[in-house]
């Protein structure tokens, strides 16, 4: 078992191969280097790039660039960042940015590979209250081979979204899958955090969300593998992957 913090210490120390397409909105100048904000029609992501790759004045507030560099997480919430290893103006600032960028933000966990045979799957859920654990899993009550390790986590409030991220880490250590469940009620802005996000991008195996009710978003929604409406709607999602048998399509 590791702490949240050792996590983000092991992440990979070595820049991603994919470059990245975004919109700069706001920079930070400092003397080793600038801090701006990366944004794409869906995601925002703060980077960090050495003066001696790219000075602050070349990429002005609506520079659109490409960006290729290190996923880090920083700060006592740690928050993601790109440490930017090499970085390419596509159009400078002032001219029309009406295309949108080529590539979006990354989301890994939607190109995990499905596993093989799901066997284990770690149910991250709420400690108390409205829990959505029981609507997820009667869709699965027939695949009584599959083991469900349960990661219970505080989720009334914005201030728990560090307990979340570290159960979604805990959750996905010897499992083949992670579940995030929560009924609906007040508080889920909590899931509007970049702990959270960073823990479901950073995740070795598929997560599937199924929190509130029909009518509810979240900011992680686009960054898990599979996101459904409600926690039922997980469970019958699930239950169709495992049994491709009942018509669903298998991603």
């Amino acid at each position: 078992m590791v702490t949240l913090r050792q996590w983000a210490d092991s992440l990979p120390d070595t820049p991603s191969n994919v470059w990245i397409d975004g919109i700069v909105t706001s920079i930070d100048p400092r003397r080793d280097g600038t801090r701006f904000m990366l944004t794409d029609p869906a995601n925002t992501l703060s980077c960090t790039v050495s003066a001696t790759i790219t000075p602050a004045a070349a990429i002005p507030p609506g520079t659109h660039v490409s960006v290729l560099g290190t996923l880090t997480l920083t700060g006592a919430q740690l928050r993601p960042r790109l440490v930017v290893t090499e970085l390419r103006v596509v159009t400078p600032a002032g001219t029309d940015q009406t295309a949108k960028p080529a590539v979006a933000l990354p989301t890994p966990n939607k190109h995990l590979k499905w596993p093989d045979r799901v066997r284990v799957i770690g149910l991250v859920r709420p400690m108390r209250g409205a829990d959505g654990g029981a609507d997820f899993l009667a869709p699965l009550a027939a695949a009584n081979q599959i083991r469900i390790i349960n990661h219970p986590a505080p989720m009334a409030a914005r201030q728990d979204a560090l307990k979340v991220a570290q159960a979604i880490v805990k959750a996905s250590i010897g499992t083949d899958l992670v579940a995030v469940i929560r009924g609906g009620g007040s508080g889920l802005e909590l899931f509007n955090s970049d702990a959270i996000r960073a823990a479901i991008d950073t995740s070795p195996v598929p997560v599937i969300l199924g929190i509130g009710h029909t009518n509810n978003a979240t900011t992680i929604d686009n960054h898990a593998y599979h996101t459904a409406i409600t926690p039922t709607a997980a469970g019958t999602w699930l239950h169709h992957q495992i049994h491709p048998s009942t018509g669903a399509i298998r991603m």
